[in-house]
């Protein structure tokens, strides 16, 4: 039995979808097996992060306690030291002498592996403030001194390593780039010195969970009750 014309092209027609659905397939399966092919290629260790400079790559949150650098019953004002240092060694040491921390408070350049300083006032207890730097060229830790009336809860200092990110660029992101950046670091200032590094946790709420609020989380952290709820602006 002879085939119609017409059902001779319905063949020819389903040939033709099937030879086109085999080379989609091809296409796919090939980079499959090239991305597979570079991924195993980029396993190899990544150079270590350059501490080069670079605008606003600190950022820094600091809050207050109500009862901020408490003193005869009142919340007072505190100074700080915010050091820029290239290796914490020396501050560090500086710190474990009699009068390390009031030395500190200088706020001066007293030794090669300090990159930069900057003095800053918190002013309003109960409150925040954010402080963005430029990092110095060759900044790997950053340094914080406060001057507390009362200094028996203690620390009156914290040392923060910078951290390294990694960040993928070029084609189809397959390069990776590591490089220093405090992103949002947030120090919480008690009343008689404490100074913590405290995790800022993000929760939503109101209509359809639009509305994004920030807060200390201060379940794993030593600091006292007061700062719990506090929202980070």
């Amino acid at each position: 039995m002879q085939m119609s014309i017409e059902y001779k092209k319905e063949i020819s027609y389903v040939l033709k979808i099937g030879s086109a659905c085999t080379r989609v397939l091809r296409y796919v399966a090939f980079t499959l097996v090239l991305f597979s092919l570079l991924a195993g290629c980029g396993k190899k260790p990544l150079p270590p992060a350059q501490a080069d400079y670079a605008e606003q790559a600190i950022q820094l949150n600091f809050m207050a306690s109500s009862k901020l650098n408490l003193h005869d019953g009142k919340a007072h004002a505190l100074v700080l030291c915010v050091y820029q240092l290239s290796d914490p060694g020396v501050f560090v040491d500086t710190l474990e002498t009699p009068d390390g921390l009031d030395n500190l408070l200088v706020c001066e350049a007293f030794d090669p592996t300090v990159r930069s300083r900057k003095r800053i006032v918190l002013d309003r207890p109960g409150g925040n403030k954010r402080l963005t730097l430029n990092r110095m060229e060759g900044t790997r830790y950053i340094g914080i001194v406060a001057g507390y009336y009362d200094r028996q809860e203690g620390p009156c200092s914290k040392v923060i390593p910078v951290p390294v990110v990694e960040k993928r660029t070029g084609f189809l992101w397959l390069k990776k780039t590591r490089y220093l950046e405090v992103e949002d670091a947030t120090i919480f200032f008690g009343a008689k010195g404490k100074v913590v590094s405290v995790p800022v946790v993000e929760k939503r709420t109101g209509f359809l969970w639009l509305k994004k609020t920030r807060y200390l989380d201060i379940k794993d952290t030593t600091i006292s009750q007061e700062a719990k709820g506090m929202e980070v602006q």
